[in-house]
């Protein structure tokens, strides 16, 4: 997937290169008209172009390296000045969307700032939540929701969501330096699934791709492709390796599936190779973790143990806490 959205953004630019030259050719085809002189400074300054690059090579004579320096300052001083006697800025033959990376996407071997944009832009796209970020992000979280009551582990609701909150913002800060992957549970409206949008957008936000689905979703496009029932297998294709490949997988409301021993497997298979990978996982459910033990397999709720920081939420239901 990475590679099929890299290759996308690289025919983009080179679409915008040849509109870009399309329109730098009108321009140069009425500016010579215009005024003939410029056409002959232009191919003066490629002749002086090549010939200071066969002195640079042949690693002598100086003094007419530097003869040919000056030549080129000052053909491109007349230049300028044409154009500002015709009332043309001086960038009028510089078409460029991005005039950084002057339409190529990198500065040197880095990636440019709008290079980067379009990767986010593709990334928000196919994590399927663009619209929702847009409401559900750490701006508009409001921790008022959640009580500072003290329950019988001498934790308050409030206690439990600033050290959920805690952990995801150092999830985030150390995406690209720690290997971690995160487990929220808890009752249905306690802000689970508002905590992993929260998290999605910063993530993508870093450049980063995140696919996110329900459980119901993703075993559902898993059991379609076991049963042959996805017509295009390029589609297929892509969102397997989505799954697999994403730099994070949010995996929502686990537990409302309906389960079954082959996508039981799936899941295992899933949490397994990206556990290899080290791509990390977020995974919210209504079911505590003892159920989760009964619902599925003790190889799956090993692999959770073992490698995921388990994040309780309690309280009452913020949905209802809205309405009334």
């Amino acid at each position: 997937m990475h590679k099929k959205v890299f290759l996308e953004i690289i025919n983009e630019y080179e679409k915008i290169r040849q509109k870009n030259q399309f329109i730098l050719n009108k321009r140069k085809k009425k500016l010579y008209r215009i005024c003939p002189r410029f056409l002959e400074i232009e191919n003066e300054l490629t002749n002086i172009g090549i010939n200071i690059s066969k002195l640079i090579l042949s690693n002598n004579d100086n003094i007419k390296l530097n003869l040919l320096r000056d030549k080129n300052q000052s053909l491109i001083a007349e230049k300028e000045k044409i154009l500002s006697d015709l009332h043309l800025p001086k960038n009028y033959l510089n078409i460029y969307d991005c005039s950084l990376c002057k339409d190529t996407g990198y500065v040197g071997n880095e990636k440019c700032n709008c290079f980067k944009q379009k990767l986010i832009d593709r990334y928000y796209d196919m994590s399927n939540i663009k619209n929702i970020v847009e409401k559900e992000n750490f701006d508009t979280f409001d921790i008022r929701y959640y009580k500072d009551e003290k329950l019988e582990d001498s934790k308050s609701s409030l206690d439990l969501i600033k050290r959920a909150m805690e952990k995801s913002m150092d999830f985030i800060n150390k995406f690209d330096i720690e290997y971690k992957n995160l487990l929220f549970y808890g009752n249905t409206g306690l802000g689970k699934t508002f905590l992993c949008n929260c998290i999605a957008k910063e993530i993508l936000d870093k450049g980063k791709t995140v696919l996110y689905a329900t459980a119901p979703q993703l075993f559902k496009i898993f059991e379609d492709i076991r049963f042959g029932k996805f017509e295009e297998n390029n589609l297929k294709n892509e969102y397997t390796e989505m799954v697999f490949d994403a730099d994070l997988l949010i995996i929502d409301d686990l537990g409302s599936e309906f389960s079954t021993l082959p996508l039981q497997s799936e899941l295992f298979n899933i949490i397994n190779t990206r556990l290899v990978l080290r791509k990390p996982i977020i995974i919210s459910t209504n079911l505590s973790p003892s159920n989760i033990e009964k619902e599925y397999s003790s190889r799956i709720f090993s692999r959770l143990v073992g490698n995921y920081i388990f994040l309780k939420f309690v309280g009452d239901d913020i949905r209802l806490q809205k309405k009334f």
